[in-house]
């Protein structure tokens, strides 16, 4: 490795005085993450002052190593247990072939003691973790579903298609207006009795139809924890992109970024709830929770609101929600990867029945 490293260990106190001091957000830089995001991490009352939130090496001021982590609990059959959800591992491309990548992950690995849970894994990393001393759990897939011809897609794959692109970008927005017209025929008899409440914030109303259907989530769930995890605080707005002067590694600066919240009701009693968030031409799925017997209909809730964002891909990691859209719905295309969680073996809890849902570490 090369000289003048710089490692910190950045606890949720020392986030505070970064803030102050405005210490990861000088110049036309790779940026950690934004500064809503930031002050979004210090919203979270489970993370405490001496929590680590991210191990960051510096070379002369400049980022080339990162893990981000997000402290959270998980129910036991003893109780609440802290742990750390790795959320985002990096290293600048000039530092790749050095061991750099695996000592700022061993550092932060080192100072949760252990405690290492992850979501799911990138392509590059799969190797690595394969020797490693942690247990997979969670087996799932993951859904992308398309509803329109995108461009930008076509044309990264097909080069030589640059020289038409206008008749590209014609044909995506005439199939993606064919898709949706197609999939509003299925879905316009089933939307009719019902109504949206949609939400800012969690209310106790909405608590009370969730609390019950949350209970058995690995993460614990509160109604100020959901809010929480769900405000918009967390994300900028960048309306002239260019401008924006930083390159963010954790996703949250945008031209269109934000969450919808909202209640399918019907014959004034709650039957769903579902909050998604809205990425450039992204439709991610946070919550889908929906009576049994009221499913097909809160689907079909899901679907309208999903067209009326102007949005082209769902993005969702629930089985039984991914196989319903792709069986009742029409669509262009899929893309399904296979996911799995990793959980260090130091953390003190039997995985093996454990499952992740949408809602579970989604910090997105």
């Amino acid at each position: 490795m090369k000289g003048n490293l710089e490692v910190n260990h950045v606890t949720k106190s020392d986030l505070k005085i970064a803030l102050q001091n405005n210490t990861y957000w000088k110049g036309n830089s790779v940026i950690p993450f934004t500064k809503s995001k930031a002050f979004w991490l210090l919203d979270n009352e489970r993370i405490e002052e001496h929590d680590l939130c991210s191990v960051m090496v510096h070379e002369n001021d400049r980022l080339v190593a990162f893990v981000y982590l997000i402290a959270d609990w998980i129910t036991t059959p003893s109780g609440m247990k802290k742990i750390y959800w790795c959320r985002r591992w990096w290293v600048a491309d000039d530092y790749k072939s050095s061991i750099l990548s695996t000592f700022v992950m061993k550092e932060a690995v080192s100072a949760t003691k252990q405690q290492i849970l992850l979501k799911f894994l990138g392509k590059t990393v799969i190797e690595y973790f394969k020797n490693q001393p942690y247990v997979e759990f969670s087996h799932r897939t993951r859904y992308f579903i398309v509803s329109s011809l995108i461009t930008s897609w076509v044309l990264r794959r097909f080069k030589f298609l640059k020289v038409i692109k206008p008749i590209i970008q014609a044909i995506d927005m005439l199939s993606g207006r064919l898709i949706n017209y197609l999939n509003h025929k299925k879905i316009q008899k089933k939307v009719i009795p019902i109504q949206y409440e949609y939400l800012s914030t969690i209310d106790q109303t909405t608590w009370a139809f969730l609390q019950d259907k949350l209970k058995n989530d690995l993460i614990p769930k509160t109604k100020e924890y959901i809010n929480w995890q769900l405000s918009s605080r967390q994300y900028t707005q960048t309306l002239v992109a260019h401008k924006f002067p930083h390159s963010c590694l954790i996703a949250g600066a945008s031209t269109n970024m934000y969450i919808v919240n909202f209640n399918v009701v019907l014959s004034a009693k709650i039957i769903g709830f579902i909050s998604v968030l809205i990425r450039t031409n992204e439709y991610q799925v946070k919550y889908f929770v929906a009576e049994e017997e009221y499913y097909d209909i809160c689907v079909a809730a899901l679907i309208q609101n999903f067209h009326k964002t102007k949005t082209n891909t769902i993005y969702t990691e629930d089985n039984k929600l991914g196989k319903f859209i792709l069986k009742n719905y029409h669509h262009i295309y899929v893309d399904k990867r296979s996911l799995y969680a990793l959980a260090h073996h130091e953390i003190d809890h039997d995985f093996s029945k454990e499952i992740i849902h949408d809602r579970d570490a989604n910090y997105a």
